[in-house]
């Protein structure tokens, strides 16, 4: 197994102590002091065949990165590497720009939870289900249906809160308007129901995602 694992964050202080964690768990760190686009990155962590990586989120500090860590932990996951993603604002990213990409984000670590003990079993996590297609229950979809119970306009991204009583009726969830296909994004409204793919095993509202949306038929109105 390739012990090499990428370090992806924009703070100097934490690449340093993820590298030296990294190795007192038997990982060589590759540490990304500079990133000049995702693609490079991409073509360097395949170039130097480094089966892991531990990327944050938020990477735009000292114009580290111009993209997001959820963006690249996605696009790492098609190529076969094993990443965990970082965040320090869970709460607020959860529901936005990491729902986006959270089919493709098999585990989501906050700042605090950056130890030895989490990035290895995190890692072993990951590899089962990016190398190994091994897919655990609480990441397995299933054909769910949701009430909107509102739209959230921002300046920056309009998010959709809908409740599922799949999953637990009394919270809502978050998702960014521009998952929805443009044919549906156009005529939702509060009160609507949708149809997903949705693993609802998760343990978390963090841990949700969506995929496959449509709007619901007659038929399946009537039987709620």
């Amino acid at each position: 197994m390739n012990q090499k694992a990428a370090v992806i964050d924009d703070d100097k202080t934490n690449r340093e102590r993820w590298g030296d964690l990294l190795q007192s768990i038997g990982y060589e760190p590759i540490i990304y002091d500079t990133i000049t686009s995702l693609d490079s990155l991409e073509k360097d962590i395949i170039g130097k065949e480094i089966g892991y990586a531990l990327c944050d989120h938020r990477l735009n500090e000292a114009n580290y990165a111009r993209f997001l860590g959820a963006e690249a932990v996605a696009s790492l996951y098609d190529k076969k590497v094993s990443t965990l993603l970082v965040t320090g604002w869970q709460r607020s990213d959860s529901d936005s720009t990491i729902r986006y990409y959270r089919n493709k984000i098999p585990v989501l670590l906050t700042h605090n939870e950056v130890t030895p003990l989490k990035i290895q079993n995190g890692f072993e996590v990951a590899y089962k289900e990016i190398v190994e297609n091994i897919i655990p229950p609480e990441r397995q979809t299933c054909r769910t249906i949701m009430t909107i119970t509102d739209i959230i306009e921002t300046v920056r991204l309009d998010i959709v809160k809908v409740i599922m009583l799949q999953w637990d009726p009394n919270i809502e969830i978050g998702f960014p308007l521009n998952m929805l296909p443009l044919k549906i994004n156009k005529q939702i409204k509060s009160g609507m129901m949708l149809l997903a793919d949705v693993n609802i095993e998760a343990n978390k509202a963090e841990d949700l995602f969506f995929e496959n949306f449509n709007l619901p038929n007659d038929e399946i109105l009537r039987t709620i």
